[in-house]
């Protein structure tokens, strides 16, 4: 950078100013991101981070690139619940995800009924179809529509059905279907 001979100082001040300027803009993040992750609330009280915490919530907002989570960047992720009017998690549920590219992910859900891929061990080629079973259910789930952008289910099935949401993904529609047990979760389980 060329400085007028009379002011060499100016260089430094403005290479300083500069390198303010991109500090401040890196340091103040992105707010909608911000403000999608301060609607999530707290922690559950007693449930530590790790794999079986915030079910129904979209695990993405945190664990992804963009999110400030701990732990492991995830490509896809969500939570399976064993039937309408009462959260049960459905431990066991076997999620086959498909992407474009016909490449099959299988995972299965945990106590809290929470299922993940890494962002490590699998970079989908979206859309994707996914399916669920389990072996107390006897027909499978395949989801209805294609998912296109986004690899947190909840950031379509939250809790409640509506315009913006399908709903909470569950393996039984009839909420007067027999409770299974509720899953006892173990440390890291």
């Amino acid at each position: 950078m060329k400085t007028h001979p009379s002011c060499p100082e100016a260089s430094v001040h403005l290479r300083a100013w500069m390198a303010a300027l991109v500090l401040a803009a890196v340091a103040c993040g992105d707010p909608m991101l911000d403000d999608r992750i301060n609607r999530l609330g707290g922690e559950q009280p007693g449930v530590r981070r790790g794999p079986n915490h915030r079910p129904g919530q979209p695990c993405l907002v945190c664990h992804s690139s963009a999110g400030d989570g701990e732990g492991p960047e995830m490509s896809v992720a969500g939570t399976i619940y064993q039937k309408p009017d009462r959260d049960i998690p459905a431990q066991g549920a076997r999620v086959d995800i498909t992407d474009a590219s016909g490449e099959i992910w299988t995972v299965w859900s945990n106590c809290a009924g929470n299922f993940y891929v890494t962002a490590e061990r699998w970079q989908p080629l979206f859309p994707l179809h996914v399916q669920v079973t389990h072996p107390w259910v006897t027909e499978v789930l395949p989801m209805e529509s294609k998912i296109g952008r986004e690899g947190a289910c909840a950031s379509c099935h939250a809790l409640q059905a509506g315009p913006s949401s399908a709903g909470r993904v569950y393996l039984v529609d009839d909420p007067a279907a027999p409770d299974w047990p509720w899953p006892i979760c173990e440390d890291d389980d």
